[in-house]
């Protein structure tokens, strides 16, 4: 069992819940753990970021919200995107 499985069972993650991660760091690479245990739960998973991550550390995350590519960096969707995304059930 991974870091993201444990953190799922310990904060009772479950299918439609939204998670939001802040701090200092190892935020994108919880964000990556946590959906890749998602999806192997067979869960419909999205993931976002306000700031920029590199296109190498969501090469992998086919969920991944972003509005903008410019060159080696992703920048994310604003909140609200979020917010329509989550509310509408598409993910």
């Amino acid at each position: 069992m991974d870091l993201g499985d444990q953190l799922i069972d310990s904060l009772g993650i479950a299918p439609r819940s939204l998670v939001s991660l802040v701090g200092g760091g190892g935020k994108t690479t919880l964000m990556q753990s946590l959906y890749r245990a998602g999806t192997r739960r067979g869960w419909r998973c999205v993931a976002g970021t306000t700031t920029k991550v590199s296109t190498e550390q969501i090469i992998d995350l086919p969920g991944f919200l972003l509005s903008v590519v410019s060159g080696d960096k992703v920048v994310g969707c604003p909140p609200e995107q979020v917010d329509e995304v989550f509310a509408s059930g598409a993910h």
